[in-house]
C-alpha cells in the first residue's frame, strides 16, 4: 500500500493480506476461512522491529475489510494511516467509508475515525511525501468515489 522513510531513517510500511485467493478456494481450500488485514511494520537497519495488524476481519464474524491504505505525514512527523473500510459493523449494518488512524511513536494506534465525506473514495491517490508533496495536516484525495465509477473526484480533509 505505502511506505514512509522517516527523518531518522526508519522505514514504515503499510500493506494488506488475505488468507486465500478466492479464485482457488472452491477447488483447493474449501474448508479454509478467509481473513483480511491491514498491516503496519517498522524496519530499522534492515530488520523488522514492529509488526501489527491495524484492522483485521475473519470470515463468519462481522468485520471491516481495509483496503487502499495510504500514509499521511504531518509537518511534525505524526503518522496517519488512511484507508477505505468496507464490510459489516458489530451492529450488522453495512459499512462503506474512509477512515484514519494515527500511529504513535510506540507503535500503538488510535481508534479508527471516519473521514467526513458524503461518498467514500474506493480507489484514490493522496498527496504523499513519497511522491514529493510536503508533509501536511490536510489530507488531499483524488480518485473514484463509491457509486461514481466514471468520475474522478477530489477532496481535502483536515486531520486535526
Amino acid at each position: 500500500c505505502d511506505l514512509w522513510l522517516a527523518p531518522d531513517q526508519t522505514v514504515h510500511l503499510l500493506w494488506t493480506e488475505r488468507a486465500i485467493d478466492e479464485r482457488l478456494r472452491e477447488k483447493f481450500f474449501p474448508e479454509a476461512k478467509q481473513s483480511h488485514a491491514l498491516y503496519y511494520a517498522v524496519v530499522r537497519d534492515g530488520k523488522i522491529v514492529r509488526r501489527r495488524a491495524l484492522v483485521e476481519s475473519v470470515e463468519g464474524k462481522p468485520g471491516i475489510i481495509a483496503s487502499a491504505g495510504r500514509f499521511q505525514v504531518t509537518p511534525d512527523n505524526r503518522l496517519f494511516a488512511i484507508f477505505y473500510a468496507s464490510g459489516t459493523g458489530d451492529d450488522g449494518k453495512r459499512i462503506s467509508e474512509n477512515r484514519s488512524v494515527e500511529i504513535r511513536a510506540d507503535g500503538s494506534a488510535t481508534a479508527p475515525m471516519r473521514l467526513p465525506l458524503t461518498k467514500p473514495f474506493v480507489n484514490y491517490f493522496t498527496a504523499t511525501v513519497r511522491a514529493g508533496s510536503p508533509p501536511s495536516g490536510t489530507l488531499e484525495m483524488l480518485g473514484q468515489r463509491e457509486g461514481t465509477p466514471m468520475t474522478i473526484s477530489y477532496a481535502r480533509v483536515r486531520l486535526f
